[in-house]
């Protein structure tokens, strides 16, 4: 019995981080959805704090607009393209890396079969 109550509190304890994580997914899913965003949103969207986001509003480094001169907002598609903006491309192409993670396979799997 006792077992069964510690269970219970423990699950219970549980319970609001279950909740604020769906709360989070289900914020996340409606922001993808919206034309803009406000300073707490594209934080939440970017995974930035709003601190850096303030930062890099302030150095006009973001797309972002101002419409009565105070509150900030984010075109979410603007959003997008600036975070998606500097691509670096890798080293070796995809059929490259295939080709030497199978070698590497191989040569594990002839290995562990002597």
């Amino acid at each position: 019995m006792k077992n069964n109550i510690s269970d219970a509190l423990r699950k219970n304890d549980e319970l609001p981080d279950i909740r604020n994580t769906i709360e989070e997914m289900i914020l996340k899913s409606h922001l993808s959805n919206k034309a803009a965003l406000t300073v707490d949103e594209c934080a939440l969207y970017t995974g930035m704090a709003k601190s850096y986001i303030y930062k890099l509003t302030h150095e006009g480094i973001i797309p972002h607009a101002k419409p009565n001169g105070k509150k900030i907002f984010f075109d979410r598609l603007e959003l997008d393209q600036w975070l998606l903006g500097n691509k670096i491309k890798g080293d070796i192409s995809d059929s490259d890396f295939i080709k030497k993670r199978a070698e590497s396979l191989n040569k594990k799997a002839s290995i562990n079969y002597r």
